[in-house]
């Protein structure tokens, strides 16, 4: 059970890290407009070369982001599958649970039951002795 519980907070981790892979693409693809949108503000003088691998650059980060957010939809998956076999371990687990408990009840009740003829059995015996003469 803490092995899956250890499985399923390695897969949530594998997860949050593609996330802030892909909030980090992002961050940089709205940096990179913002400066090329300043430089062209500015009317500075434009690097023609500068101006023309923009788009391949942009076209390269959305590509690898992308690639980011594929990786999360099958870490997603994986994830699903993870808990899912929490869910199961979970299940058993309480089920197990539940079994001990009748057996510990049902124990219960043949301790109760063997004493209550062993304290008749004293009794019976007791009667006995009180009856007959000796």
């Amino acid at each position: 059970m803490n092995l899956v519980q250890q499985k399923v907070a390695a897969e949530e981790h594998k997860r949050a890290q593609i996330l802030k892979r892909i909030q980090e693409y992002d961050a940089v693809i709205d940096q990179s407009f913002r400066d090329q949108q300043q430089k062209l503000s500015r009317e500075l003088i434009l690097d023609p070369t500068q101006m023309q691998n923009f788009p391949n650059y942009i076209w390269k980060l959305k590509q690898s982001r992308f690639q980011e957010f594929q990786a999360l939809q099958a870490q997603e998956r994986k994830l699903l599958a993870v808990r899912e076999e929490l869910k199961q371990a979970l299940i058993k687990k309480k089920s197990l649970d539940i079994l001990k408990d009748k057996d510990q009840a049902k124990y219960r009740k043949a301790l109760e039951k063997a004493e209550d003829e062993f304290l008749a059995e004293i009794a019976l015996t007791r009667a006995i002795r009180h009856k007959t003469p000796v």
